[in-house]
């Protein structure tokens, strides 16, 4: 790239941090040198334009775009996002190039310019949302270096199913960390004894009486009672076995797949490890995550996926569970999302009962259509439906 075919003043540090994307930008219909001003005046705090005897004149209709550009309220919005900012930048530059025609008539482009920050302001907002729901740990950051966040952003941004689950995952881990916050302050607890503190909810009515009152409670010595949850809550490994048989495909996939992100936001809270299992008429793919930890790039491929053809089986999925349950992930519990109807063998039946037993297992069926729950009766924990499967957040 030479001097005269860039429109935006550059130095080192904007030639490296184009640099640095612009892979991602390779098959993109605009010019590369349009791309790399975009990308420069999105990121630099005050871009400046070249004047018109600086610039080689196959490149003024470039510059004439930036020009009008910058004159809009529009833009000043969007650059106000996207400056210092490498993320930002880039998905702006993304978002611009939807829009942009350098071969634009003069007379329109400021209209289009309007209209493709307009576009841009949108799609940044909703990418970076849609980018947040996809990390392990909700209280921090995605930890991916700039090419790779870009990459997930990219996939993201050209994924129409991923976008939808991005959107209901969103949602559902909202609910599910707000069902986690409150969850603990519901729970029926019973008094198994008495205690000091000064704890007002629960010291005895005499204290209130007593003329020490105020110094027993700074000193933290007031009768108070113990109480003891009655409710025990899961805390071990959570197996997460999800149909993907053709019946499957579509809203009830997406759903299921937001649902299962939930769980793992919750797991990953706990530092609790998390399996999922995909099945149809076969288990189609198995994998255990240590605290729940999963790349968000993995992520995205792996609920990228849909087997979606045939039946569906329970027996091999539920062996399929038993088997970790015994080598890797003891004391785990078993969320079975399914809208179809299967039968359970007597030897996977008389497994579930034993591993009930001897390991404590909680299996929850989540059914996504009203399909007779018989073959699930003798067996699961808690049996819910759609528009309840929210109330396993509290269990799990």
């Amino acid at each position: 790239m030479s001097y005269f075919d860039e429109v935006i003043i550059k130095d080192k540090f904007d030639r490296k941090a184009w640099l640095n994307v612009t892979q991602a930008f390779k098959d993109y219909h605009l010019s590369q040198k349009l791309l790399a001003d975009l990308h420069t005046s999105l990121l630099k705090p005050k871009p400046l334009l070249k004047s018109e005897s600086q610039i080689d004149n196959q490149y003024l209709n470039h510059r004439n775009i930036l020009d009008q550009m910058f004159q809009t309220s529009e833009w000043r919005t969007l650059h106000a996002i996207t400056q210092n900012d490498p993320l930002g930048a880039a998905l702006g530059v993304m978002a611009l190039a939807d829009k942009l025609d350098q071969d634009t008539q003069e007379s329109q482009v400021r209209l289009v310019a309007r209209k493709a920050c307009k576009n841009a302001i949108q799609q940044i907002q909703k990418g970076l949302e849609n980018f947040a729901t996809w990390g392990s740990d909700p209280d921090k950051p995605i930890q991916l270096d700039l090419q790779k966040s870009i990459e997930l952003a990219q996939t993201l941004r050209n994924s129409p199913k991923l976008k939808q689950i991005s959107e209901i995952a969103g949602r559902l881990k909202s609910t599910a960390l707000q069902k986690r916050s409150t969850k603990a302050a519901k729970l029926p607890e019973e008094i198994i004894d008495i205690e000091i503190g000064n704890n007002l909810n629960q010291v005895l009515p005499s204290e209130f009486l007593s003329p020490l009152f105020y110094k027993n409670y700074i000193e933290q010595t007031l009768m108070q009672r113990k109480l003891q949850s009655t409710t025990k809550l899961a805390k071990g490994p959570v197996i997460f076995c999800l149909d993907e048989s053709g019946s499957m495909k579509g809203d009830k996939e997406i759903w299921s797949k937001a649902y299962f992100m939930g769980f793992q936001t919750l797991a990953a809270k706990d530092k609790r490890d998390l399996a999922y299992i995909s099945f149809g008429v076969s288990v189609t793919h198995s994998q255990v995550f240590p605290k729940a930890e999963i790349d968000p790039i993995y992520l995205t491929q792996m609920l990228s996926e849909f087997a979606g053809h045939g039946g569906t089986d329970f027996d091999q999925p539920l062996e399929k569970s038993l088997e970790l349950l015994k080598n890797s992930l003891p004391k785990a519990d078993i969320v079975f999302v399914t809208d179809g109807v299967s039968n359970i063998s007597q030897s996977v039946k008389e497994k579930l009962a034993k591993a009930k037993s001897e390991k404590g297992l909680h299996l929850y069926v989540v059914l996504i259509n009203d399909q007779d729950t018989t073959v699930f009766d003798d067996l699961a924990d808690l049996i819910v439906y759609l528009n309840t499967a929210n109330t396993l957040y509290e269990r799990i």
